[in-house]
């Protein structure tokens, strides 16, 4: 009996299916089509879009807001000893040169601090700590980036994003329990 079932299941695999024929999507021939990539402006070129999209990350108000986030953070300094509390001075003399090679695309970011910190147990977890100046560019990113992107994120992605925590994940989960 149980052979005459996989000899039923194999035919019924093997069977060949009929599907409706395909028919050709017509995309729509406005001038005016949607763009793939939201970050990009129509008509440019991908160097124009870049220095646009850069600066909006570099505009005044965008940066302040950085700043005041790195600052409310604080942090410790980077391989460079830089503090969040000498930032200010630092970026009134030094500003316009890193602004101009992030333009220009020429800036590297400074690399990371290793630092060992114990665990409980006595093993060491290893933490990077990057400069001052690179978490306020990082944040600069982050703020305009954010804004492009995440309206496209799936809602139930609770992951590194704003205004979403790990206790609304549960509380989600929850409901379909």
């Amino acid at each position: 009996m149980a052979s005459s079932r996989n000899i039923l299941r194999r035919q019924k695999t093997h069977t060949k299916r009929t599907y409706p024929e395909k028919k050709a999507v017509q995309l729509p021939t406005k001038q005016e089509e949607p763009n793939m990539y939201p970050a990009q402006t129509k008509g440019k070129s991908r160097g124009e879009q870049n220095n646009d999209l850069m600066e909006k990350v570099l505009s005044r108000q965008n940066m302040l807001k950085a700043l005041r986030r790195v600052e409310k953070n604080k942090g410790a300094p980077g391989i460079d000893n830089l503090t969040v509390e000498n930032i200010k001075p630092y970026l009134c003399q030094n500003w316009l040169s890193i602004r101009e090679q992030l333009l220009k695309g020429d800036y590297k970011p400074q690399p990371v601090l290793r630092v060992e910190i114990p665990k409980p147990n006595g093993e060491k977890r290893l933490l990077g700590i990057p400069t001052v100046i690179d978490r306020l560019i990082q944040q600069a990113l982050l703020q305009i980036l954010t804004n492009i992107f995440d309206p496209d994120f799936s809602p139930f992605s609770f992951g590194f994003r704003p205004n979403r925590k790990t206790h609304n994940a549960i509380r989600k989960a929850k409901q379909y329990i």
